[in-house]
């Protein structure tokens, strides 16, 4: 991949001001291949929607190749019209849970995007994800299948996680019953004591979200140290989360040290905490990397400057060292490593 395009769709994926969205141009500015291989990358890596908007956005627009031009807006027509469609699908499910008494927690993209992005076209989704106790898990799939949804596969006694639609080729809606495979019922139990209600415009009352605290140790678990930051758009979610207001004057590192001490996602926290001071200009807190830092060794440490750049990090490939690497660091293992390695080079793999 030319480094070039690389930088560049990473460059226009980056947090910025909604009244502000300048990047320099690139030097293929009027090349319709270059742009076509630019779209591509940014396809592969999830952040198509973050890239168009911005160029949307800037005020060289009008010099980039008519061709593009219009597949940018189609892409940005198309991708309003799926949030608007998952929004109905969404309010479909809920309207079923929440009348059958079924506590429901919405995490991913459909909580991010409301809750701490500028604007919620900046968030690209693919999937509704809801959580439900663990206890209620088989009486919300039996609700649902009422309210016509079907799992794509066989659901068995052990099932954490199904896979629903109400039509072949339809909104996709993932219901869980744990945050992260694998997840303790007493673990659940803590989260669901601590989740907020109603915080979410246009949704219905009694509907939950994790606290801050608690979202930023999903996004960790779940973006670093199993996805292994596949897309630059989980760098933003946790941008927009530790800049908000509420996570800077509410959030406890020493108990958030503590929680991903316990989940062995230290080093992954800590990573992803330098590369966002350093790369995206996040403003993370300094007792963050101090609480944190404290607890990485010098090994993983010294390993963080071989990925400190971003075009080194999102240019890895399936089944090499590297990758392998990048398991060891984060904390994750070989065999999810080389998983996200090859989920990376499909284009029908959606994870964000």
């Amino acid at each position: 991949m030319d480094s070039t395009i690389l930088d560049f769709v990473l460059q226009s994926v980056k947090p910025k001001r909604l009244d502000d969205a300048y990047i320099a141009a690139p030097p293929f500015l009027t090349d319709s291949r270059k742009w076509t291989e630019a779209l591509d990358c940014a396809e592969r890596l999830q952040c198509s929607l973050p890239t168009v908007v911005t160029m949307d956005r800037v005020p060289w627009r009008s010099e980039i190749p008519e061709a593009i031009q219009l597949r940018m807006d189609e892409r940005l027509q198309r991708e309003r019209m799926i949030l608007a469609i998952l929004d109905h699908e969404l309010d479909c499910a809920l309207f079923l849970l929440i009348g059958a008494g079924i506590p429901v927690l919405v995490v991913g993209g459909m909580d991010l995007g409301r809750r701490f992005y500028p604007d919620r076209i900046l968030r690209p989704v693919s999937v509704i994800r809801l959580v439900v106790p663990k206890e209620k898990y088989f009486d919300a799939l039996r609700i649902l299948g009422r309210g016509g949804y079907r799992a794509s596969d066989p659901v068995t006694e052990k099932s954490e996680f199904s896979s629903l639609s109400r039509s072949e080729g339809g909104p996709l809606l993932e219901l869980h019953s744990t945050l992260i495979p694998g997840d303790t019922s007493h673990f659940m139990g803590v989260v669901w004591n601590q989740v907020v209600e109603n915080t979410l415009s246009g949704l219905p009352e009694h509907v939950c979200v994790l606290k801050n605290e608690d979202c930023f140790l999903y996004l960790v678990r779940l973006c670093v140290t199993r996805y292994f930051l596949q897309s630059p758009v989980w760098l933003n979610d946790i941008h927009y989360l530790i800049e908000s207001a509420a996570f800077k004057q509410n959030s406890d590192w020493d108990q958030i040290t503590w929680s991903l001490a316990h989940d062995r996602a230290i080093t992954g926290a800590w990573f992803v905490m330098n590369f966002l001071k350093q790369n995206w200009g996040t403003d993370v807190p300094k007792e963050a990397l101090q609480s944190l830092g404290h607890k990485v060794g010098p090994i993983a440490k010294t390993m963080c400057h071989a990925f400190s750049q971003p075009s080194s990090w999102f240019q890895l490939r399936p089944k090499t060292m590297p990758t392998l690497l990048r398991s060891y660091l984060l904390g994750g293992s070989a065999i999810r490593a080389l998983q996200s390695g090859i989920a990376r080079g499909s284009s029908k793999e959606r994870t964000i």
